[in-house]
């Protein structure tokens, strides 16, 4: 009971004081110091098959994460449009040495992050287990099983996946919005359709992966617990006898200014709503 009554006394006193604090709330408090942002010199260094690795080491916490990272540049896929996007759908889709659902199961059991898509990847995970997800995504880049049950299934969930954007205004106007700005025969004025998804065989997703899934003109960053070496070992272990074709340099064509102003419509009965976009030059 004493304690009470002496905590009560003590909360009373602090109210006290705390209201006989004049605060001029018409003036802006002033600012603390600002924060120091220290990051350090990362090492970077080349593997023969043409990697490009940065080691940006932070000991803070036990956690790793690499991030991989093919610099193919803009590609127009044309009437195959869509190729890319299931190739790196389907690196996700296990590999020759285990099926997804056990590649799954390894992932989860470690709790790590590991994720694959037609630009590279990324695997993340505790510095205890971090070489085992590495060595995962590492597997999956390299050893893709690319089956034709697998390239089904990815077709028939984007098709549903178009025909339902085809109900949403916004969907379409930015599909518009870069054939108008670009060219629709140009990378980022083409766009998928149902039709060019149908038309997709596993063959051109196998061309696909050959042309464009390559150490040349790639780059692989480590950030966390780890030091260079470790990840140059790592890297050597698991991607060092990875090879193929050297990537070119994508043509670029001349960008042309309109010459005049343009108003296009398209008319969507289905849609309980408008959307409007501007662009200006």
């Amino acid at each position: 009971m004493k304690k009470i009554f002496f905590l009560a006394i003590a909360a009373f006193s602090l109210q006290q004081a705390v209201a006989q604090v004049k605060i001029d709330r018409s003036q802006k408090p002033k600012a603390g110091p600002a924060p120091v942002i220290a990051i350090p010199d990362p090492a970077i260094f080349t593997l023969p098959n043409g990697i490009t690795v940065v080691v940006i080491e932070n000991h803070k916490l036990p956690r790793v994460r690499a991030n991989f990272y093919i610099d193919a540049g803009p590609i127009a896929e044309g009437k195959k449009a869509g190729t890319l996007q299931l190739m790196g759908q389907m690196l996700e889709e296990g590999t020759t040495n285990m099926p997804k659902a056990r590649f799954d199961e390894e992932v989860d059991i470690i709790g790590a992050t590991v994720s694959l898509s037609s630009t590279g990847g990324s695997a993340a995970a505790l510095t205890r287990y971090f070489d085992k997800a590495f060595s995962l995504m590492a597997d999956a880049i390299k050893n893709p099983a690319f089956s034709q049950e697998s390239l089904d299934k990815l077709k028939s969930l984007t098709i549903t996946n178009l025909k339902s954007e085809d109900k949403n205004a916004k969907a379409i106007a930015s599909r518009v919005v870069n054939a108008l700005n670009y060219g629709k025969e140009t990378a980022r004025g083409g766009f998928i359709t149902e039709e060019s998804i149908k038309g997709i065989t596993l063959e051109d997703i196998k061309n696909a992966y050959k042309n464009y899934i390559t150490p040349s003109r790639s780059y692989l960053t480590f950030v966390g617990d780890i030091k260079p070496e470790v990840a140059k070992a790592m890297i050597i272990k698991t991607l060092g006898n990875w090879t193929g074709r050297k990537l070119p340099v994508p043509a670029m064509p001349e960008a042309q200014n309109p010459v005049k102003a343009e108003i296009n419509f398209i008319d969507l009965p289905t849609a309980v709503q408008e959307n409007c976009l501007l662009l200006i030059y």
